[in-house]
Protein backbone atom coordinates (compact mmCIF):
# COMPACT_ATOMS: atom_id res chain seq x y z
CA UNK A 1 0.00 0.00 0.00
CA UNK A 2 2.82 2.53 0.94
CA UNK A 3 4.71 1.98 -2.70
CA UNK A 4 1.09 2.77 -4.39
CA UNK A 5 0.91 5.61 -2.38
CA UNK A 6 4.07 6.86 -2.91
CA UNK A 7 3.57 5.98 -6.89
CA UNK A 8 0.44 7.78 -7.08
CA UNK A 9 1.06 11.43 -4.77
CA UNK A 10 4.70 12.26 -5.17
CA UNK A 11 6.54 14.12 -8.03
CA UNK A 12 9.59 10.87 -8.27
CA UNK A 13 6.69 8.38 -8.54
CA UNK A 14 4.59 10.08 -10.79
CA UNK A 15 7.77 10.10 -13.30
CA UNK A 16 8.68 6.64 -12.60
CA UNK A 17 4.82 5.65 -13.55
CA UNK A 18 5.21 7.44 -16.62
CA UNK A 19 8.28 6.65 -18.24
CA UNK A 20 7.54 3.05 -17.18
CA UNK A 21 3.76 3.50 -19.04
CA UNK A 22 5.95 5.27 -22.09
CA UNK A 23 8.40 2.09 -22.81
CA UNK A 24 5.33 -0.22 -21.73
CA UNK A 25 4.11 2.10 -24.88
CA UNK A 26 6.76 1.85 -27.04
CA UNK A 27 6.74 -2.03 -27.09
CA UNK A 28 3.19 -2.64 -28.00
CA UNK A 29 3.55 -0.06 -30.68
CA UNK A 30 6.29 -1.79 -32.04
CA UNK A 31 4.82 -5.22 -31.45
CA UNK A 32 1.37 -4.04 -33.81
CA UNK A 33 3.76 -2.43 -36.09
CA UNK A 34 5.68 -5.35 -36.77
CA UNK A 35 2.12 -8.12 -36.77
CA UNK A 36 -0.74 -6.06 -37.18
CA UNK A 37 -0.09 -4.93 -40.85
CA UNK A 38 0.53 -8.51 -42.15
CA UNK A 39 -3.04 -9.44 -40.34
CA UNK A 40 -4.74 -6.28 -41.47
CA UNK A 41 -3.59 -6.41 -44.70
CA UNK A 42 -4.84 -10.43 -45.16
CA UNK A 43 -8.31 -9.06 -43.50
CA UNK A 44 -8.62 -6.13 -45.69
CA UNK A 45 -7.83 -8.06 -48.60
CA UNK A 46 -10.45 -10.62 -47.85
CA UNK A 47 -12.92 -8.28 -47.15
CA UNK A 48 -12.39 -6.28 -50.49
CA UNK A 49 -12.36 -9.29 -52.62
CA UNK A 50 -15.87 -10.72 -50.91
CA UNK A 51 -17.14 -7.11 -51.06
CA UNK A 52 -15.96 -6.46 -55.22
CA UNK A 53 -17.26 -10.16 -55.62
CA UNK A 54 -20.90 -9.30 -54.02
CA UNK A 55 -20.96 -6.51 -56.82
CA UNK A 56 -19.99 -8.02 -59.82
CA UNK A 57 -20.28 -11.60 -59.62
CA UNK A 58 -24.36 -10.61 -60.48
CA UNK A 59 -23.19 -8.96 -63.37
CA UNK A 60 -21.06 -11.67 -64.97
CA UNK A 61 -23.83 -14.49 -63.94
CA UNK A 62 -26.06 -11.98 -66.11
CA UNK A 63 -23.43 -11.63 -69.46
CA UNK A 64 -23.00 -15.32 -69.75
CA UNK A 65 -26.95 -15.80 -69.24
CA UNK A 66 -26.98 -13.53 -72.05
CA UNK A 67 -24.21 -14.30 -74.50
CA UNK A 68 -26.06 -17.72 -74.41
CA UNK A 69 -29.68 -16.13 -74.87
CA UNK A 70 -30.84 -16.29 -78.57
CA UNK A 71 -32.84 -13.26 -79.28
CA UNK A 72 -32.69 -9.66 -80.55
CA UNK A 73 -31.99 -7.03 -78.73
CA UNK A 74 -30.88 -8.97 -75.51
CA UNK A 75 -28.81 -6.09 -73.74
CA UNK A 76 -30.86 -3.24 -74.34
CA UNK A 77 -33.66 -5.59 -72.76
CA UNK A 78 -31.25 -6.35 -69.85
CA UNK A 79 -30.39 -2.79 -69.35
CA UNK A 80 -33.69 -1.58 -69.39
CA UNK A 81 -34.51 -4.14 -66.56
CA UNK A 82 -31.72 -3.26 -64.87
CA UNK A 83 -32.31 0.45 -64.75
CA UNK A 84 -36.19 -0.16 -63.60
CA UNK A 85 -34.98 -2.06 -60.87
CA UNK A 86 -32.28 0.48 -59.86
CA UNK A 87 -35.11 3.00 -59.92
CA UNK A 88 -37.45 1.42 -58.24
CA UNK A 89 -34.42 0.53 -55.36
CA UNK A 90 -34.29 4.35 -55.47
CA UNK A 91 -37.73 5.11 -54.81
CA UNK A 92 -38.45 2.50 -52.06
CA UNK A 93 -35.00 3.69 -50.32
CA UNK A 94 -36.31 7.85 -50.60
CA UNK A 95 -39.88 7.00 -49.70
CA UNK A 96 -38.29 5.09 -46.50
CA UNK A 97 -36.16 8.21 -46.07
CA UNK A 98 -39.04 10.23 -45.71
CA UNK A 99 -41.32 7.90 -43.63
CA UNK A 100 -38.16 7.63 -41.44
CA UNK A 101 -37.94 11.36 -41.05
CA UNK A 102 -41.78 12.29 -40.30
CA UNK A 103 -41.76 9.50 -37.54
CA UNK A 104 -38.64 11.22 -36.19
CA UNK A 105 -40.19 14.85 -36.03
CA UNK A 106 -43.68 13.27 -34.89
CA UNK A 107 -43.03 11.59 -32.28
CA UNK A 108 -41.03 12.17 -28.99
CA UNK A 109 -39.97 8.70 -28.03
CA UNK A 110 -36.70 7.20 -28.53
CA UNK A 111 -35.67 6.31 -31.40
CA UNK A 112 -35.13 2.44 -31.07
CA UNK A 113 -39.39 2.36 -31.44
CA UNK A 114 -39.64 0.00 -34.56
CA UNK A 115 -42.16 2.44 -36.73
CA UNK A 116 -38.62 4.15 -36.63
CA UNK A 117 -35.98 1.61 -37.09
CA UNK A 118 -37.65 -0.05 -39.76
CA UNK A 119 -37.74 2.63 -42.54
CA UNK A 120 -33.82 3.78 -41.76
CA UNK A 121 -33.21 -0.46 -42.55
CA UNK A 122 -35.52 -0.86 -45.33
CA UNK A 123 -33.29 2.96 -46.53
CA UNK A 124 -30.03 1.11 -46.70
CA UNK A 125 -30.96 -2.07 -48.31
CA UNK A 126 -32.70 0.09 -50.74
CA UNK A 127 -29.40 1.79 -51.15
CA UNK A 128 -27.16 -1.36 -50.79
CA UNK A 129 -29.56 -2.91 -54.06
CA UNK A 130 -29.71 0.35 -56.06
CA UNK A 131 -25.51 0.48 -55.99
CA UNK A 132 -26.06 -3.28 -56.67
CA UNK A 133 -27.98 -2.75 -59.50
CA UNK A 134 -25.97 0.14 -60.73
CA UNK A 135 -22.48 -2.57 -60.60
CA UNK A 136 -24.60 -4.91 -62.61
CA UNK A 137 -25.45 -1.99 -65.28
CA UNK A 138 -22.03 -0.87 -64.99
CA UNK A 139 -19.67 -3.51 -65.35
CA UNK A 140 -20.64 -4.63 -68.43
CA UNK A 141 -19.34 -0.91 -70.09
CA UNK A 142 -16.05 -1.24 -68.52
CA UNK A 143 -14.96 -4.62 -69.19
CA UNK A 144 -15.49 -6.78 -72.82
CA UNK A 145 -17.35 -9.99 -71.15
CA UNK A 146 -18.98 -10.51 -74.41
CA UNK A 147 -15.29 -11.64 -75.99
CA UNK A 148 -13.88 -13.23 -72.72
CA UNK A 149 -16.77 -15.47 -72.53
CA UNK A 150 -16.57 -17.06 -76.80
CA UNK A 151 -12.56 -16.86 -75.97
CA UNK A 152 -13.75 -19.24 -72.98
CA UNK A 153 -15.82 -21.22 -74.64
CA UNK A 154 -13.86 -21.39 -77.51
CA UNK A 155 -11.34 -23.14 -75.06
CA UNK A 156 -13.69 -25.10 -73.85
CA UNK A 157 -14.85 -26.72 -77.16
CA UNK A 158 -11.07 -27.09 -78.13
CA UNK A 159 -10.56 -29.25 -74.89
CA UNK A 160 -13.84 -31.32 -75.73
CA UNK A 161 -12.35 -31.65 -79.08
CA UNK A 162 -8.91 -33.09 -77.93
CA UNK A 163 -10.42 -35.59 -75.48
CA UNK A 164 -12.90 -36.32 -77.78
CA UNK A 165 -10.71 -37.61 -80.61
CA UNK A 166 -8.18 -39.06 -78.03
Amino acid sequence: MQMDEWLKTTIPGIVILGAVGSVLAAGFLWLAGKYVPAFARAAFDRVLHRVIGHFVRPSVKQAVRLHFLGTKNKVESFQTLQLMKFMLSLFVSLSSLVIFVAMLLASPEPVSRMAIVVPMVVFFLGVWNALRTLAIIAVPLYFDLESEIASAKAKVMAEANVTRQS
